[in-house]
């Protein structure tokens, strides 16, 4: 997982930074800037007036993929 920011939302506020546990985030020229201290905790996504930050990764995979036979469903444990 990553977090990306949409620079033509960003306004450079500094909301991100200072809402930031890690200090993970300084601000650039034109958008915020992500160090190696970011835990992908996503303070700054929620606390984006503009929605500019955004995390991509994971959560953008679909459940099903082509040639899935059912292996989505690999490791659930059903009681009777």
């Amino acid at each position: 997982m990553e977090i990306r920011v949409r620079a033509e939302n960003c306004t450079i506020c500094g909301a991100c930074a200072e809402e930031c546990p890690f200090g993970a985030i300084t601000m650039g020229e034109e958008c915020p800037d992500f160090n190696e201290g970011c835990t992908l905790c996503g303070a700054c996504i929620e606390i984006c007036p503009t929605e500019a930050i955004y995390m991509v990764g994971e959560a953008e995979k679909s459940l099903e993929q082509p040639g899935d036979r059912g292996d989505r469903h690999r490791g659930v444990w059903v009681f009777a």
